[in-house]
């Protein structure tokens, strides 16, 4: 994923529930924003308000974190200088330069602050649920797009809602790549079925471009089949005797 935000590349990851998908999609959006590899990430899920909880995430870490805000003083502490309070915004600033921090319900931009590299990034969010305005903000369009499961349950059995969310992420999203640099898009999913987007856009033959990979929930099955077939039938008949460890 960081290989793909610093050189502009696409990548599907296919991976099964329960596997901490969206705490490592979380944590890549901070990362490759302090590291200093994207200016303008756009935290994108199958619904607005999905989507609004990875944008969230990113606000608190920035807010909370102490150890965020020991290495990278210039991003947190002009936050933490705004106390909750949004409209403190356009009248912060450092011996009498306004720093120019956003710090809305739906767009942020990180202080300009003197020596620091952080001034201007920005980031918002999008549901693939909602119609697609575009995110060109200020002159800048995103130049990191982050995926976190582009389904829901419904829409993954929805053959005109695959069809809408397949051309939301390949018309609309795609197309928000300038004429001067590429575009980083990672999508982080589970697949629902054998025909829904996020299955098919992980299958290389299907949509090279994104450089699929799947991980299975088996890993590898046991060789001695027969034991664990056992295994399986005592644990079952001590469950019905009333064992209720999973």
């Amino acid at each position: 994923f960081v290989r793909c935000a610093r050189d502009r590349t696409w990548q599907a990851v296919l991976a099964p529930r329960g596997r901490g998908k969206s705490e490592v999609f979380k944590g890549i959006q901070v990362y490759v924003v302090l590291k200093g590899l994207v200016r303008f990430p756009l935290a994108v899920a199958a619904t607005t308000d999905l989507a609004k909880r990875l944008y969230d995430d990113f606000k608190r870490k920035l807010a909370n974190n102490e150890k965020l805000a020991d290495d990278f003083p210039e991003v947190c502490y002009p936050i933490r200088a705004l106390e909750g309070a949004p409209q403190r915004a356009s009248r912060q600033h450092i011996d009498g330069q306004l720093t120019n921090i956003v710090w809305t319900g739906d767009y942020i931009r990180l202080p300009d602050v003197p020596g620091s590299p952080y001034g201007g990034v920005k980031m918002t969010y999008y549901g693939l649920d909602a119609a697609f305005r575009g995110a060109n903000i200020d002159g800048d369009r995103p130049d990191f797009i982050g995926i976190d499961d582009p389904e829901t349950r419904e829409s993954a059995k929805s053959i005109g809602q695959i069809a809408d969310r397949e051309s939301i992420l390949l018309q609309d999203i795609v197309g928000l790549k300038s004429q001067e640099q590429n575009l980083a898009i990672i999508v982080l999913s589970t697949a629902q079925n054998r025909y829904c987007l996020s299955f098919r856009l992980a299958d290389p033959k299907q949509f090279p471009a994104f450089s699929g990979e799947r991980f299975g929930k088996i890993v590898k099955w046991p060789k001695n089949m027969e034991a664990w077939d056992t295994y399986i039938a005592l644990r079952h008949a001590d469950q019905e005797a009333g064992d209720r460890l999973l």
